[in-house]
C-alpha cells in the first residue's frame, strides 16, 4: 500500500493583507444557519447574510484563459440591525452615518451593492487546522481624493424571493450549505410550506432571552470575520 499526494491540486491563494479600495459586488441571503456558541457549546439558529467584495487594485491570474482578475473576499453577518449588532455597526462605519432605529429597521441591504469602500484585510491561523486564512478586519468609507476604479465584476444577489433563480450560480460549497436551510425548502416547495419563519425566529429569540435571563449573561455578539475564508474567484 502506498500514500500519494495530489500533485494537480492548486495552491490556495489568499487575499493579500493590507488596506485596499474595494467594492461590494455580491450579497447572499444565507438563510437560517445552525451554529455552535464557542463559549457555551450551545446550538443556536441565526439568519445570516454574506457580503462579498472585489479588490480592483489587487489582481492575480487565477485562470490563464481569463487573465488577471481582482481578488475577492467575503464576510458573514447575523441579519440583525439592533444597536449592538455588528452588521449595523459596520454599515454605520462604512457610510459614516449613525442610523436611528427606524432607519436601521428599514435599511435595504441591496443598497450596498456596487458601493465602494476601504477594506482592511488581515491574516490569521485557524486553531483547528493550522491553516492560514484571510479575513475582513474593517470596512470604512473610501479615503478622500482616492480614485475609484471601474467595476470588474457585475453585481450579483441571491435571496429566496426575487433572486432565487441565481442559486445555481453560487459556489458549490454554498449551495450545499443553503440547501439545508428551512428557507430553501420553503422556496423550493411554496405550496407545501409548513414553517412560519417569522414565528420560528421569534421562538428562538425568546428561548435565548430566557436562557440569558436565567444565567444573567451578557449577550455575546460574534466578531466580524470569526470563521470566514476568502473567495478568490
Amino acid at each position: 500500500m502506498s500514500i500519494t499526494a495530489n500533485a494537480s491540486q492548486k495552491p490556495r491563494i489568499l487575499t493579500p493583507a493590507g488596506t485596499f479600495i474595494a467594492r461590494c459586488y455580491q450579497i447572499w441571503d444565507m438563510g437560517t444557519q445552525e451554529e455552535t456558541d464557542f463559549k457555551t457549546g450551545a446550538k443556536k439558529m441565526y439568519h445570516k447574510i454574506r457580503l462579498v467584495f472585489e479588490l480592483p487594485t489587487k489582481t492575480h491570474t487565477f485562470d490563464e484563459a481569463k487573465g488577471p482578475q481582482p481578488f475577492s473576499i467575503g464576510i458573514d453577518y447575523n441579519l440583525f440591525m439592533n444597536e449592538q449588532a455588528n452588521l449595523r455597526k459596520t454599515i454605520q462605519d462604512w457610510t459614516g452615518h449613525k442610523m436611528t432605529d427606524k432607519e436601521a429597521n428599514e435599511f435595504d441591504m441591496l443598497s450596498l451593492l456596487g458601493k465602494p469602500c476601504t477594506l482592511t484585510v488581515g491574516h490569521k491561523t485557524a486553531k483547528s487546522t493550522g491553516n492560514e486564512y484571510a479575513f475582513i478586519a474593517a470596512i470604512t468609507p473610501p479615503m478622500d481624493g482616492v480614485t475609484i476604479p471601474p467595476p470588474h465584476n457585475e453585481n450579483f444577489e441571491f435571496d429566496f424571493n426575487e433572486h432565487f433563480e441565481n442559486f445555481d450560480r453560487l459556489p458549490k460549497w454554498f449551495q450545499d450549505k443553503i440547501a439545508a436551510t428551512i428557507e430553501y425548502a420553503n422556496a423550493k416547495n411554496p405550496a407545501k410550506q409548513t414553517v412560519n419563519m417569522d414565528a420560528e425566529r421569534k421562538a428562538w429569540k425568546k428561548m435565548e432571552e430566557d436562557e440569558k435571563a436565567k444565567k444573567n449573561l451578557i449577550p455575546h455578539v460574534p466578531l466580524p470575520g470569526e470563521d470566514l475564508n476568502d473567495l478568490p474567484f
